[in-house]
């Protein structure tokens, strides 16, 4: 019954909105939105984050526009947060499209147990994109000093990983995100 409904709003978005149609990443969006909801409230629901204030459409929109922009803002935001870490990242060459792609595309759905995406939804619905920033900060920032010691072969890798190590702590990632 699960994967038939995720279809069906899959579906049924993609006939709505037919510019983006239907685009990797939003099936982990609908997934945690059938949760919740109804087939037909989970569309509703989609239709809202997609193309109400979240804007979230634009990030799947032909061109990726929005996605770049976000990584470049994320780029600058760790800059400024973190200017060491960031200048070793870019020694490194590791740009946040390498690293960074699913937070955005999913809000942190794929990549984080559902404990803590749901709890990052709820932050996303009141405050938008910001919680994506702040998280995505607290896992590279909660393991700066480490990836300060690594080259490109093991760096990417390793932030792929601390992903998962800081998802194990939910209230951790959240006390970090909120620190700065």
């Amino acid at each position: 019954m699960g994967q038939t409904s995720l279809f069906n709003v899959l579906k049924v978005y993609a006939s709505y909105d037919t510019v983006v149609g239907y685009c990797q990443g939003m099936g982990f969006i609908t997934a945690l939105l059938l949760m919740y909801f109804t087939e037909e409230e989970a569309f509703w629901m989609l239709v809202c984050v997609m193309r109400g204030k979240y804007r979230l459409r634009k990030i799947y929109e032909p061109g990726l526009s929005l996605l770049r922009q976000r990584f470049y803002e994320f780029e600058h935001i760790l800059a400024e947060f973190d200017p060491i870490l960031a200048k070793h990242m870019k020694n490194e060459n590791i740009i946040p499209t390498m690293y960074a792609s699913q937070w955005f595309i999913t809000v942190f759905t794929h990549s984080m147990p559902f404990e803590l995406a749901v709890r990052i939804w709820d932050v996303f619905l009141n405050e938008g994109f910001k919680i994506i920033f702040r998280i995505g900060l607290a896992i590279l920032i909660s393991h700066r000093d480490e990836l300060l010691k690594l080259e490109f072969e093991e760096l990417l890798p390793r932030i792929k990983a601390v992903q998962i190590e800081v998802a194990s702590d939910p209230d951790r990632i959240l006390r970090i995100a909120y620190s700065r």
